[in-house]
């Protein structure tokens, strides 16, 4: 080679990479720059979502690039150990992929070849895959979760009532989530492993992931140290109040874990280096089947397009968004989210130690909030259901009224009747009172809980509307008793 030649091709190198490295430095302040962005509005909008639902603790992960790059805590720790809800499922999906991966359980195992008490019941033939993508036929309310006196403690006892209900569809045939379904999968989990289910998690999912606080056994969680729930009384005062901890209700609802923890998990989705094979974590992200029109269910993950990427969800169609992974938690004193994207190397964590009462739409507004703080997007307006709005000064109003009534009927009947307007006036109030009680009471809350208010589930979800209804209601009866006390002086007089 000449000299000439040799000088050329260095001059041309080192243009090269001068170049790269002017491009470099322009990109590196942008990047930082842009993570500026981020972590105020992701701080501001979590400011904002405490504020605006009186959350007392939030914290706030973002994982990219094999790291954690972004914690925001307020009021709550990314150390924190705090109940997960229904995000637990996809520790207990994991935990079924790894025994699927050892040959020690298939997907196309049934109940009854499992289960022992499985045989002969409605559920008998109900295959693992269809257990993980809620496809068995158990109805929603089938579990006990919530129950101050459930049926059963254990999982192995909760499964062998569950295997006894009435089905709500033909197995296979339709989607309906339930936590039961998860209840039998971590009695499937314990019958295969010969072993409990918190021991199950650590060995298959826990330790091969490198999680040091997740638990499946709330007495290893140190009381000191634990996230304390909380409840917004008539949506107004938060207040800490505890909640019934089942066992049984762990696989669906109950492990606890860390910011910190569930960051790791996300990163392992991601492709960081964990001691569970890629194929598995692949596998627990496949999905089983469609969920609605625009989402599918996989092991504990729902799977959907990336919508919070445009501006007020509007491309929530459009099929050139890159999939989301995600699942939503709640405890009813505590919220969880889990989501990412592979093709944005983008992960979220979010947990808050509070529930949001009768507002069951709020918990989508915040998350949906946060996620378009993150990617820097526009979120959908907070809407509140006008009733929901209304709902403390109902809930204070209706026992007032019967109080009300209740008090004005026995005063006219103590004094009796002077006047036609004094004699039917407590008895319209009294009749008006009652009607609008019941109304609430067997219409209106049932149509929007899809359950009775005669149940305990409704006093640990929403006790200040429990507490409400079941006043309004004992003063309604008692209205109807001097309802019938009046009607029978009517008659009396009117014999006379």
């Amino acid at each position: 080679m000449s000299v000439g030649g040799s000088r050329l091709r260095w001059q041309v190198s080192a243009c090269a990479a001068l170049v790269l490295l002017a491009l470099a430095g322009g990109a590196i302040p942008a990047a930082a720059d842009d993570r500026a962005r981020m972590a105020a509005s992701v701080k501001q909008t979590v400011a904002d979502v405490r504020a605006q639902y009186r959350i007392p603790g939030v914290v706030v992960l973002v994982v990219r690039g094999g790291r954690v790059e972004l914690t925001e805590e307020q009021g709550l720790s990314a150390r924190t150990p705090i109940a997960l809800g229904s995000t637990s499922k996809q520790f207990t999906g994991l935990i079924v992929q790894q025994l699927v991966a050892t040959g020690r359980l298939s997907l196309a195992d049934t109940v009854d070849s499992r289960l022992d008490y499985g045989a002969g019941s409605a559920f008998a033939d109900v295959t693992v895959a269809q257990l993980l993508g809620h496809r068995s036929g158990l109805p929603e309310r089938a579990g006990a979760e919530w129950d101050l006196w459930p049926a059963a403690t254990t999982i192995q006892d909760e499964a062998r009532r569950l295997v006894g209900v009435a089905p709500a569809t033909s197995p296979g045939t339709t989607f309906e989530y339930s936590n039961a379904n998860y209840t039998l999968l971590g009695a499937i989990v314990e019958t295969v492993t010969e072993g409990s289910y918190p021991d199950a998690l650590k060995r298959f999912v826990a330790d091969p992931l490198g999680l040091d606080a997740t638990t499946g056994d709330r007495q290893q969680v140190p009381a000191a140290g634990s996230a304390e729930g909380h409840y917004p009384w008539l949506q107004s005062l938060v207040t800490p109040l505890p909640q019934p901890e089942w066992p049984m209700a762990v696989p669906s609802a109950f492990v606890t874990s860390t910011g910190d923890d569930l960051a790791r998990v996300l990163l392992a989705h991601l492709g960081a280096p964990t001691r569970v094979a890629p194929a598995v974590l692949e596998a627990a992200r496949t999905p089983l089947g469609r969920q609605d029109e625009w989402r599918e269910y996989a092991s504990g993950w729902e799977r959907r397009a990336f919508w919070e990427l445009t501006d007020g969800n509007a491309g929530w169609q459009d099929p050139a968004l890159p999939p989301l992974w995600e699942h939503n938690g709640s405890t009813l004193r505590t919220f969880s989210y889990l989501g990412f994207a592979p093709a944005r190397d983008l992960g979220i964590v979010i947990l808050g130690d509070t529930s949001f009462g009768i507002d069951q739409t709020a918990q989508f507004f915040v998350v949906d909030r946060i996620v378009h703080a993150v990617v820097g997007t526009r979120p959908v307006p907070a809407e509140t259901d006008p009733l929901i709005a209304a709902g403390p000064v109902i809930m204070v109003a209706l026992p007032l009224l019967q109080a009300a009534a209740v008090v004005w009927l026995a005063v006219a009947l103590r004094r009796g009747p002077r006047s036609r307007t004094a004699r039917w006036f407590p008895v319209g109030l009294g009749v008006v009172a009652t009607l609008t009680t019941a109304a609430f009471a067997f219409l209106v809350v049932p149509a929007r809980i899809n359950w009775h208010v005669f149940t305990t589930w409704l006093l640990t979800s929403s006790p200040d509307l429990a507490v409400s209804l079941w006043l309004a209601l004992a003063l309604g009866a008692v209205t109807l008793g001097l309802l019938g006390v009046a009607a029978i002086r009517a008659v009396r007089r009117r014999a006379r």
